[in-house]
């Protein structure tokens, strides 16, 4: 697929990677796929409650704000900017199609990361 796809090329370019996920049946199936990749770390999580702090270079998320509850928006964001390291980038892939959400995404990129 086109995920595991990009998974692999930044597991060859990075030093390591995290990915989180809130479905421990997904976790199970992506630690299987990437068994070989001594740098991956999976982890079963919530984006809203985790407790990274300057940790990350970079944030890639992939179709994932979309599947958020727009209450929730504000609590990922302002995690996701502490979990970043000064000058750090986050990076959405996603597939949005409500206006509302995209405006919302927006303004809380705004407030949070910039």
């Amino acid at each position: 697929t086109q995920k595991k796809a990009k998974t692999f090329i930044y597991a060859k370019k990075c030093k390591a990677i995290t990915g989180l996920d809130i479905s421990e049946e997904v976790i199970g199936k992506i630690r299987a796929r990437y068994d070989r990749e001594k740098n991956i770390m999976f982890k079963i999580g919530d984006l809203a409650r985790i407790e990274y702090e300057n940790c990350f270079d970079k944030i890639i998320s992939f179709e994932t704000i979309e599947h958020i509850e727009e209450t929730v928006i504000p609590i990922v964001m302002q995690r996701l900017s502490k979990a970043l390291k000064k000058d750090g980038l986050l990076i959405f892939y996603h597939c949005l199609d409500l206006c509302i959400t995209q405006k919302l995404l927006k303004l809380y990129i705004r407030k949070y990361i910039n």
